[in-house]
């Protein structure tokens, strides 16, 4: 039933591990057998997107997420469903398969040395900075620009995908052909009006973070990128600037958390000769305060009280909304900053299943008094335990409140409606693919669905049209399992009560997956 093509050491042939295999696109759409009953509104496409083919000839990506990408959909229509699936066409891999070997190096995975060059070209091509050895593998999120698709990575260019067949349109943009940028994130923000918001990084002798703004491209514009502009620049605090993978975002404010996690500049610059890779260079300085820094959305000034907290790391922020005068920030938070390296394949196919982030609220009071003493609690909202102490002059020092005892990842809210405003519910994923997770922060109270051997994607809430309630829609997740008997599917929880209402079984490969979106039918 299931034709995995992936070489599994032994050793590695543990439940979790079963999941981390190459997988066989699917590029025909492949009926699938519904159990219960879809939604009569329900019609559109989840579209997903992972890391998911791990070796290339006889060399292996070291990393989970250096896999070249996969793209997936669900179809819904009239109750029924089909799936399919196909690798990105990018060029990173059309050039690898062509040589059979790693062409490009990704994150975590240095491309082995091309053996058609001399010694003397690979030292000289240490020192030379190739725009066309940059990986196009973007395998993170799926991203709405107007009226066309595009997957993103963390690199400034993004790609145009044909959401139906799941074609790569050939169609590459670069960001920083307008902006001087390094770096950019996959979850950009986006308005009522259909203008995005992004970050990204320039990395220099003196870095700075910058805040993006993507106007909504018009129809059939030849660069969607084109009129993009500086929102705000921020001067990175230490020589070392920041690793993030998101920021937030309320009506008023941008939210930009300058984390623990850095990035080793002289490694960075070093890496060719020493032959690491970018997430060698990565250090986490656990004596170094993690930074809040909040921009005016209309002024792009940044806001002159220094926020610090206890040095963490975090992947995502799940909301960000503004209460009587105070930030509400809500974020998955890691004690431990070496996330990245617990998610190496080798530990993962081992069963090794790394500790996950929580939920965690900080509240960051938009004024200080300047006549109250040091040691004044600073925040003033009766219904939050956060704090924010005055330490100086403008001077704040937060601690967060959890928000459940339990892990949640790759955090998903009502989007469209709750987005910068407060709201009740996240859903996300616990124990690295093992539960699906609905958060009740009022009540501080969490619901859980759990399968034995089965792995659940990241949980993507759709709501219900004309829906009264925040959490009045249904919740899709794709779920894989680790045994050849049990066929994968995709999973449909009504929101509310959080039980499944449909299942729909796909006799083919449906591979773990980070991130997607759902794209309504018009």
């Amino acid at each position: 039933m299931f034709s995995r093509k992936c070489k599994v050491d032994q050793d590695y042939k543990t439940e979790l591990g079963s999941i981390f295999q190459t997988p066989e696109e699917v590029r025909t759409p492949v009926s699938a057998n519904v159990k219960g009953e879809v939604p009569h509104w329900l019609r559109g496409s989840l579209l997903r997107v992972g890391s998911n083919m791990f070796e290339v000839g006889e060399d292996r990506y070291n990393h989970w997420f250096d896999g070249l990408a996969l793209l997936l959909r669900f179809n819904i229509s009239e109750g029924g469903v089909t799936f399919q699936s196909q690798y990105l066409r990018s060029d990173t891999y059309k050039k690898s398969l062509e040589a059979n070997r790693i062409i490009l190096s990704e994150a975590g995975t240095r491309a082995p040395p091309d053996p058609c060059k001399s010694i003397f070209q690979r030292i000289f091509s240490c020192y030379t900075d190739n725009k066309d050895a940059k990986t196009d593998n973007n395998a993170i999120s799926w991203v709405q620009l107007g009226e066309d698709f595009y997957v993103y990575g963390e690199s400034t260019r993004i790609k145009r995908v044909d959401k139906n067949s799941l074609d790569d349109l050939n169609q590459k943009f670069d960001l920083s052909k307008y902006i001087a940028l390094h770096t950019s994130t996959a979850h950009p923000h986006q308005t009522v009006n259909g203008d995005t918001y992004n970050m990204g990084s320039n990395l220099a002798l003196k870095s700075s973070y910058k805040i993006v703004k993507i106007p909504t491209p018009n129809p059939g514009c030849d660069d969607p990128l084109k009129d993009a502009s500086v929102v705000c620049s921020i001067p990175v605090s230490k020589f070392h600037p920041s690793y993030y993978h998101s920021f937030g975002m309320s009506e008023n404010y941008f939210l930009f958390t300058e984390q623990s996690l850095v990035i080793n500049l002289m490694k960075l610059k070093t890496r060719n000769i020493t032959n690491s890779s970018i997430m060698d260079c990565f250090e986490f300085r656990k004596d170094q305060p993690t930074r809040f820094i909040v921009v005016n959305r209309d002024t792009g000034e940044i806001l002159p009280i220094k926020y610090t907290t206890i040095p963490f790391f975090m992947f995502h922020h799940i909301n960000t909304y503004e209460e009587d005068g105070h930030l509400v920030a809500d974020v998955c938070g890691y004690i431990d900053g070496n996330a990245f390296p617990h998610l190496y394949l080798n530990r993962l196919r081992k069963g090794i299943v790394p500790k996950g982030p929580q939920p965690w609220r900080f509240v960051l009071p938009l004024t200080v008094d300047q006549s109250s003493p040091i040691g004044t609690e600073c925040v003033q909202l009766s219904n939050m335990t956060a704090s924010a102490v005055k330490k100086g002059d403008n001077s704040l020092y937060c601690m967060y409140e959890p928000l459940i005892d339990y892990e949640l990842e790759l955090p998903r809210i009502n989007y469209d409606h709750y987005n910068t405003k407060p709201y009740r519910y996240a859903y996300g994923m616990g124990r690295l693919f093992q539960d699906l997770v609905k958060m009740d922060i009022e009540q501080k109270t969490y619901k859980l669905w759990h399968e034995e051997h089965c792995f659940a994607s990241e949980p993507v809430f759709v709501p219900a049209p004309d829906a009264k309630q925040e959490d009045e829609g249904v919740v899709l997740s794709a779920v894989t399992t680790s045994q050849e008997s049990k066929q994968a599917f995709l999973l449909i929880l009504d929101a509310q009560s959080f039980t499944e209402i449909a299942r729909t079984e796909v006799p083919s490969d449906v591979p773990v997956s980070v991130h997607g979106m759902f794209a309504r039918d018009q």
